[in-house]
């Protein structure tokens, strides 16, 4: 695998980054890369998540595996911006990315972890596909339930319709969801998305939110769901 290289991309919110990964060796008989896939990170942390970096192993099925990193991250900052501020650098760093000189091959497969994996999922009209890993459906509920002066604690609100927007426009997506996770398990987000089963694929993992404790299954599954593209 050849190592990866860094773009610098100008955003409204300051310079993110594409960490891509090019294929190494195309696969026998064909002359172009199958596509690219882009991938962004969790609120909680970069690029350097060990199950982003293990799906760059798919450079090796003929892939351009894309990390992007978004401003704040790239700026040094602990905290993420709000989801608009993700979106627009996203939208911003999609479109050069289109483009020459870079002209990343199409078909495009959005996705990424957590937060990431929301981004994907808003700006799903950019892609053919969508990988998404740890979707927050629901964030655990708040602890204590209770304020000081007695109040019941809001509950934060669901992040199904962000979920919806690709399986209504029926893009095929894949849902990598840990068998453990508190902001939603498997079986919640294969609810979610019933209406929608031809659009919608879950597999469950060994982990949590936070954690994968099998990233060479979880890249067996992203790599099945790929070789399965129209």
């Amino acid at each position: 695998m050849q190592p990866p290289w860094v773009i610098t991309l100008a955003t409204p919110n300051g310079d993110g980054r594409a960490h891509l990964s090019p294929p190494a060796d195309l696969p026998e008989g064909t002359r172009a890369p199958r596509g690219t896939e882009l991938l962004g990170h969790g609120a909680g942390g970069g690029v350097d998540a060990p199950d982003l970096q293990a799906l760059t192993a798919l450079s090796g099925d003929g892939w351009v595996v894309a990390l992007l990193e978004q401003p704040w991250r790239v700026a040094g900052r602990r905290i993420a911006v709000a989801p608009p501020k993700l979106d627009e650098a996203a939208t911003v760093m999609l479109m050069t990315l289109a483009v020459p000189p870079h002209l990343l091959p199409r078909p495009w497969v959005l996705g990424g972890r957590s937060a990431g994996a929301r981004v994907a999922a808003r700006l799903s009209a950019h892609a053919q596909a969508l990988c998404l890993i740890a979707f927050p459906l629901q964030p655990p509920a708040p602890h204590p339930p209770m304020t000081k002066t007695g109040r019941a604690r809001a509950t934060p609100a669901s992040r199904r319709e962000e979920l919806l927007i690709p399986l209504r426009a029926g893009i095929p997506t894949l849902v990598l969801q840990g068998a453990s996770d508190r902001f939603g398990s498997p079986d919640q987000i294969a609810g979610v998305g019933a209406p929608f089963e031809n659009a919608l694929t879950v597999r469950s993992y060994l982990g949590d939110h936070n954690r994968t404790e099998d990233v060479d299954g979880l890249v067996v599954e992203v790599a099945g769901f790929l070789a399965a593209l129209p």
